[in-house]
């Protein structure tokens, strides 16, 4: 007897597959060129809209970037300057980055880890069921922040004659790492500190370059001024030079690179230290499996704040360092996300990365450094001339000034109370009759709301001495972790 029951569900089940068979395989259909270069057109239209600007496709035939001989996108140039990449597969999400501000190089280093950015962006859209919604909505971008354009070697002067900038004064001028160039792009966007703390040896005992590298950060006041935004195919003094190359330097020191002729290494995961010990910085790694990471991300840039993502792309674990200093938000929702790839400005531009995908065991966005955070500095303390008022006095980062800040004291061996957590100025002046002992001083910045635990200034204490002879010492509360 035939089981009529069991042979509609067999049915039925054949025609799910079928369908979700039939799904997958219109997705990885290649569209024609012109229905990509309509699609970036429709996309030209809504940005010149959005933003105001003139721009337009070069032309209407794309360069087809090509990987592991699969098609990974169109890429079409802009005039004046920029481009859009589309995917070549009809999906809603056809965009993948742009950029009106920079080219996409296919010449550069990092040409395979933008490849394979742009290949995970396809994997992800090719397994979401297409909605045939088009998202008119109005969008708001914010970023890039970041107006430097640092890289690691290959750097021209306005004579296309190779110059040593960020690798100067790294060991036989080999690149100083992209952790490195990242680190030293979110200081130079603080201009801050003024001067680091303590000293530190990168012990470094791999590859063709061993050795021993000192930086003593305490005993350099860093070039802010003499830090140019472009290096690359511009005219530069030497003393330009030297103040990038000096910052890029300690910045390699501090993360213990691997300093290696065909590339150096560090890791995202060691910025929060190496800010901490090194340059006064708090700051945080997180995962990007995290449930608050691109809540963070995106409130951090929102606020003017940049973050360091660690990326790895390709079967061969290729990593980079990479800032991403803007989002644009549509619908309430953040879509793309500008990146500073590190590459003298090359590629840099909007990409589709905020995604929770996980292909060959790793993510294309690892994870990154969040709540990058200037900590302020005390610098002074200050005894009027009948000696019954006290100045504290601190410096901070005036790029984004904190919202206020909270200076705490501690008498001899007691507890940290706070003087007052509410101050917006640089100094407080406390009368000699409110103690009679000795007493240290140390302050920190509230940021998005908060004030952050271990985000502690150094310390500075006052000395009251019995014969009425006051005594001021400096007493750097860091420890130094190799």
């Amino acid at each position: 007897m035939v089981n009529h029951r069991n042979s509609f569900q067999i049915l039925l089940l054949i025609v799910i597959l079928m369908a979700f068979y039939r799904i997958g395989e219109s997705q990885n259909i290649i569209i024609p060129v012109d229905i990509a270069t309509q699609k970036a057109n429709l996309f030209l239209e809504k940005l010149k809209i959005d933003k105001n600007i003139d721009i337009t496709l070069k032309d209407t035939n794309p360069l087809k970037l090509i990987k592991d001989n699969k098609l990974i996108g169109y890429k079409y140039d802009l005039v004046p300057q920029g481009f859009i990449i589309t995917s070549p597969f009809d999906l809603d999400n056809s965009i993948m980055a742009y950029s009106y501000e920079n080219d996409f190089s296919v010449e550069n280093e990092g040409f395979e880890i933008s490849l394979t950015i742009l290949e995970k962006i396809n994997e992800v859209d090719q397994n979401s069921i297409k909605s045939n919604i088009i998202n008119r909505s109005p969008a708001e971008e914010v970023g890039p922040l970041v107006s430097s354009l640092f890289g690691q070697v290959n750097c021209h002067d306005e004579n296309d004659k190779i110059i040593n900038v960020s690798n100067l004064f790294t060991p036989n001028h080999y690149a100083p790492g992209c952790v490195a160039i990242s680190l030293a792009t979110m200081l130079d966007y603080f201009e801050w500190p003024i001067t680091g703390i303590g000293e530190h040896i990168d012990r470094d005992r791999a590859g063709l370059s061993k050795g021993d590298y000192k930086a003593e950060f305490d005993k350099v006041n860093y070039d802010w001024d003499n830090i140019l935004d472009r290096y690359n195919y511009r005219n530069s003094t030497n003393e330009q030079r030297r103040a990038l190359g000096l910052l890029a330097y300690h910045c390699a020191v501090a993360l213990d690179m691997d300093f290696e002729y065909n590339g150096s290494s560090s890791n995202v995961n060691r910025i929060p230290s190496a800010g901490e010990n090194y340059f006064r910085f708090y700051a945080k790694y997180a995962s990007a499996t995290s449930p608050i990471f691109w809540k963070t991300v995106d409130t951090n840039i929102v606020h003017g704040f940049p973050v360091v993502f660690a990326i790895s792309a390709g079967s061969n674990a290729i990593g980079h360092s990479i800032v991403c200093d803007g989002v644009r938000i549509e619908n309430g929702e953040s879509t793309f996300h500008h990146l500073n790839m590190g590459w003298w400005g090359s590629s840099n531009g909007w990409y589709r990365v905020k995604t929770n995908f996980n292909a060959g065991g790793y993510n294309t966005i690892n994870g990154g450094t969040i709540n990058f955070f200037p900590i302020p500095e005390i610098n002074d303390l200050n005894i009027n001339q009948d000696s019954t008022v006290l100045t504290v006095y601190w410096r901070y980062s005036t790029i984004l000034p904190p919202e206020s800040f909270e200076l705490q004291a501690k008498y001899d061996d007691g507890n940290w109370i706070a003087f007052s957590d509410t101050l917006t100025n640089d100094s407080l002046n406390i009368s000699l009759d409110t103690f009679n002992k000795n007493i240290k001083f140390r302050i920190r910045a509230k940021f998005l709301g908060r004030y952050i635990n271990d985000s502690w200034s150094n310390t500075m204490e006052f000395k009251k001495q019995t014969d009425s002879n006051e005594e001021i010492s400096d007493n750097r509360s860091f420890e130094i972790f190799p």
